[in-house]
């Protein structure tokens, strides 16, 4: 018997509700854009994880790009905009690349998932760039968000936000280094 392989995501629907089962607040993004629609101007209030609202979004659009928030006492993302940025950090603190959930941004870069903390609360959202200019890394921490997987990329009709789990499959570890919590998300490989 053979094991089935994961089918990437079609519809907003099947993008948002894996994420919003896990916990992370959901919303949509108009499709093939990183930009809410223009009636959504609270889109930080309106993030959810209610699968009604979810289900009534797709209604009204299924191609909605899905749109994954991060606020205090939830969730953070921290995205390095450079390759092995993760690696160079965790190699220079000399400790460990953290287990948690990793997603593989638009740029080819990651997005990496963490539960909040009381100190990734304090620290709110921040970002450096390199002396180029371009960015370095972005801590998002209170009403930021990022494009998940599965939508569609608005350079490139063909590419997707993909999901990678390099390591165990699970959705966050605490910023301070806690135990990672158990989690799946559909959706891994590229279309």
């Amino acid at each position: 018997m053979e094991a089935s392989t994961p089918t990437e995501p079609t519809t907003f629907l099947e993008r948002a509700l894996p994420y919003a089962q896990l916990g992370i607040p959901v919303f949509p993004l108009m499709p093939h854009e990183k930009r809410p629609p223009a009636s959504m101007t609270a889109w930080p209030e309106l993030a959810t994880t209610d699968p009604a609202q979810i289900r009534a979004w797709n209604d009204e659009d299924p191609d909605y790009n899905c749109g994954l928030l991060a606020r205090p006492g939830e969730h953070v993302v921290l995205e390095f905009d450079v390759t092995g940025g993760m690696e160079e950090a965790a190699a220079e603190m000399e400790k460990p690349l953290p287990v948690t959930r990793v997603h593989r941004s638009g740029g080819g870069f990651a997005h990496w998932w963490f539960k909040s903390t009381e100190k990734s609360d304090l620290l709110g959202n921040r970002s450096a760039n390199l002396d180029n200019g371009h960015e370095w890394f972005s801590f998002r921490a209170d009403r930021r968000y990022v494009v998940g997987p599965g939508s569609i990329h608005p350079m490139e009709a063909c590419t997707r936000y993909l999901l990678t789990v390099p390591r165990p499959p699970s959705l966050t570890g605490s910023v301070s280094g806690g135990e990672a919590q158990p989690g799946y998300l559909p959706g891994q490989g590229s279309r």
